[in-house]
């Protein structure tokens, strides 16, 4: 099976609003296929519409949402992304690129934005799933 980067939503707004352009950083860190789910575009939809949300963000959730309509598309088959991403990543061994703190302490390859580039984590090799 081939390896994959699958995107959260957390990242994919922070590098919009940072100016990284990080479809192709992505790829440049041969990371294998870039791939989205569908509950994080749904998310991005929320975010685009939702009046309470950042000006900035808005405008990043569509912006977000035109670059990734010719990536792949997976399903979590979970009701909270978070934990369909870390179920989905334990069974098939994929990196995560997110800059959620939480989702970040429970996995074990995750791609972070380090300034304004993006970066492997220190953990990739010292980690494990926590319990």
């Amino acid at each position: 099976m081939r390896m994959k980067t699958i995107l959260d939503s957390s990242f994919i707004i922070s590098c919009i609003n940072k100016k990284i352009d990080f479809l192709t950083e992505l790829g440049e860190l041969g990371l294998g296929e870039i791939v989205v789910p569908e509950e994080v575009l749904r998310e991005l939809e929320r975010v685009s519409k939702n009046k309470k949300a950042k000006i900035k963000d808005r405008e990043a959730a569509r912006l977000g949402l035109k670059l990734l309509a010719r990536i792949r598309k997976i399903r979590l088959g979970k009701k909270y992304v978070d934990l369909g991403l870390l179920n989905y990543v334990r069974e098939n061994e994929d990196y995560v690129a997110t800059i959620d703190k939480k989702l970040k302490e429970k996995l074990r390859k995750i791609v972070i934005i380090r300034g304004e580039r993006l970066g492997l984590s220190w953990i990739l090799s010292l980690v494990r799933f926590k319990n």
